[in-house]
């Protein structure tokens, strides 16, 4: 048996105890009755052993290697060889000893039960990831967890542990390369004031750590206050109170906040209805380049003076579901009956997504100092008016499902726009046309729509938009996108002047009808677009063929279709050349 170095035991229901000599590698899969595991020399088999599988073993009780530590094995490196492990479906085994048992694990796997046993881990050093998820333990600190053998670990998440309350900062800090730390579902776990004690004594120095997530992990009430001294990414899910976060001089390094309330709790219920008040120290405020908050009602800031225009380098924001934090600002010595109020947004932000604004809104900047190069706005019934003419640099603006949306202005201040993709507005484009006329007759507010000329991405669901004054400029239109939605529209066919329009975009390159329920043909005139190179038709039930006149052959390099008729599919197929590729449904035609 000396000589014996791997072992399998597998399907043995006779058998109810094992003795193993010291191997390298054993495994023991499916022995129903199997109680006892033991070992003649516990320190050798220690030492030796580098893989270890035991699974399906719902009476085992007992097996000292994973029980008892070694009498002369290093502080917690109870198996120092191990690389593999896995322990599955044993509900009655319980593990004594913090985990995992060696910094040499390339994987480990753990699932079973007990107050001391590791709970379900899951551990890949070739993907540094180590997850943590117990219904049992209350308290995660270095009597549970060999933090000392995770120092490679870049990812800890401790995940649906609904009776934690207590994880030691202290013991995480051994996490030397940690980059990302995950709580997610704890909703016990609280942040009492011994470990906030911790964070001000220097306990909480994470060196490597850009990521900290807590997701619906409840405060019961109390203010939710994080050691997220280094972070660059803060995740927090949750329904506190009061949003803030105590730093030092380290959180500089912090630079992508995320805020989203989702928490269904019995704890929260209470406190549900009440309001919530957005704080941060003035640190943050200085540092924070990226800022998500979602899903959260009643969020207000602490101060309406500063808002968002006090994060003086943020760069990104999205605010969506939280009507009460994007209430229009006014600025001090400002008024503007018309509009009713300016909304300040930070002199550096570069993007700007939101949703379910007010009726009249201008976005202002301080000082009239934009960055701003992307905005999107969805999702706003009640939105009348959007002013946009402090926007000069904007590039990309984006407006969906605005459906009271008529004004738009500012239009012709925005020299700098590339892209443009608008849908569910039916109000808009009588707007837009209105403008137009007003600029050719009086020359007022409107201005000169041809500033749009450099306009190269339009994505609409509003066909008139083609016979619109402005429309005449877009002459560096590179790809348009035509879809027809039957909640306000119905488009059959372009008119003859659409198609006329359609005809002069010369240097279009990208043509796409989308989810035209309507449409019954394509326009006949796209055999002259000499530039166009794909052509792209999806869910348009009614088409049943291409064009009479055929397509633009000598440039046309793809022509795609997906859920269309089959009739149309099959003359796309018949007109895939070597150089004309045809998909269909994602699948590229042979030739």
């Amino acid at each position: 048996m000396h000589s014996l170095k791997d072992l399998k035991l597998i399907a043995m229901p006779g058998v109810r105890e094992v003795s193993v000599p010291y191997l390298k590698k054993l495994v023991i899969r499916n022995m129903p009755n199997l109680e006892c595991c033991t070992c003649a020399n516990l320190d050798l088999l220690s030492s030796c052993l580098e893989v270890l599988k035991i699974t399906k073993c719902r009476k085992l009780t007992s097996f000292q290697v994973l029980q008892v530590l070694p009498p002369h094995c290093e502080e917690k490196t109870w198996l120092p060889n191990m690389n593999k492990l896995k322990v599955h479906s044993c509900p009655h085994f319980i593990v004594s000893c913090p985990f995992p048992p060696s910094a040499e694990l390339s994987k480990v796997s753990v699932s079973i039960v007990g107050v001391l046993a590791p709970p379900a881990i899951e551990m890949r050093k070739h993907w540094p990831l180590f997850t943590i998820k117990s219904y049992e333990w209350s308290v995660s600190n270095d009597d549970t967890v060999a933090f000392n053998n995770l120092t490679s670990i870049l990812n800890f998440r401790i995940i649906n542990c609904p009776n934690l309350v207590y994880v030691s900062f202290e013991a995480l800090s051994q996490l030397m390369s940690l980059q990302s730390l995950e709580i997610v579902d704890c909703p016990r776990l609280l942040w009492p004031q011994m470990m906030l004690e911790e964070a001000c004594e220097g306990k909480t120095k994470f060196p490597s750590i850009t990521h900290l997530s807590i997701v619906s992990s409840s405060m019961l009430g109390d203010p939710l206050l994080l050691p997220c001294t280094q972070s660059e990414q803060l995740t927090v899910n949750d329904k506190p109170s009061t949003f803030s976060c105590p730093v030092e001089e380290q959180s500089n390094h912090l630079s992508l906040l995320y805020i989203s309330s989702t928490t269904t709790t019995a704890t929260t219920e209470s406190t549900r209805n009440g309001p919530i008040l957005f704080h941060m120290p003035h640190l943050l405020y200085t540092y924070v380049k990226k800022l998500h908050i979602s899903d959260c009602p009643n969020l207000v800031f602490c101060s309406r003076k500063v808002g968002f225009a006090g994060f003086t380098s943020l760069e990104e924001l999205t605010v969506t579901r939280c009507p009460k934090l994007r209430m229009p600002m006014v600025h001090e010595g400002v008024s503007d009956d018309h509009i009713g109020g300016r909304f300040l947004l930070p002199p550096l932000l570069n993007q700007f997504e939101t949703d379910n604004l007010s009726e009249k809104l201008q976005l202002y900047f301080p000082e009239n100092h934009t960055s701003l190069r992307r905005l999107s706005v969805w999702d706003s019934p009640s939105l009348i008016c959007l002013q946009l003419h402090s926007c000069t640099k904007l590039e990309e603006l984006e407006i969906f499902n605005c459906k009271n949306l008529c004004t738009l202005g500012g239009l012709t201040f925005l020299s700098s726009l590339k892209i443009m993709k608008l849908a569910r507005n039916p109000k808009l484009s009588t707007s837009w046309e209105f403008d137009s006329q007003d600029q050719q007759g009086t020359g007022d507010q409107a201005g000169d729509l041809s500033i749009l000329s450099g306009l190269e991405w339009l994505e609409t669901d509003d066909f008139s938009v083609l016979t619109m004054s402005f429309f005449k400029h877009l002459n560096s239109l590179r790809h348009l996108t035509l879809s027809s939605s039957r909640s306000y529209w119905r488009v059959v066919r372009l008119s003859e002047g659409q198609g006329r329009v359609l005809q002069k975009l010369t240097h279009l390159q990208e043509l796409r009808f989308l989810c035209c329920d309507d449409l019954l043909v394509l326009p006949e005139q796209l055999h002259c677009l000499s530039s166009l190179k794909k052509l792209e038709i999806g869910y348009c039930p009614g088409i049943l063929r291409l064009p009479e006149e055929g397509l633009p052959l000598l440039s046309l390099e793809e022509l795609e279709t997906r859920g269309c008729t089959e009739e149309l599919n099959r003359q796309c197929r018949l007109a895939a050349t070597e150089k004309l590729k045809v998909l269909i449904d994602g699948k590229v035609c042979r030739v």
